[in-house]
């Protein structure tokens, strides 16, 4: 039995806005982003995989992502020409967030918690995204870079 037209837009919309809570919490590290919407799936009950698909497909969302990022790095002072930032990176970034949510998502909220807030105020996003991901595997024995 396949989703009504109403689920799957729920669906699209939760993804969506994890997707972008993720992003403002943890700039510049897939490994606290994943880890943030490994706890609003666990919070809402669904699958990480599941809910990036879904987001995936929903073309006029991605772009409307493409233009909120374009927006954001603007307000943030980041030099980011908007040709930068294509559909197909930010797929190929929906993809690696919500495939590390999937790989996290069997961690309790407090460990899901301690990547996104403890981890990634330690070492930060960009260089410090290599720490986070070298923690996440020595604590969990979860390889996020795989």
């Amino acid at each position: 039995m396949g989703l009504t037209k109403e689920q799957a837009l729920q669906r699209v919309r939760f993804g969506y806005k994890a997707f972008v809570e993720a992003s403002q919490a943890a700039p510049a590290s897939v490994t606290a982003q994943g880890a943030y919407i490994a706890a609003r799936c666990k919070d809402g009950r669904r699958k990480p995989s599941t809910t990036g698909d879904a987001l995936l497909a929903d073309k006029p969302t991605i772009n409307g992502l493409v233009h909120t990022a374009c927006v954001m790095h603007q307000r943030r002072a980041v030099s980011l020409p908007d040709s930068e930032v294509t559909a197909s990176k930010m797929e190929s970034i929906i993809q690696q967030d919500f495939n590390i949510a999937q790989k996290l998502a069997g961690l309790s909220p407090q460990q899901l918690r301690h990547i996104y807030e403890d981890l990634y105020r330690i070492h930060g996003g960009g260089t410090g995204e290599f720490d986070i991901a070298r923690e996440v595997r020595r604590l969990h024995g979860i390889n996020v870079r795989s």
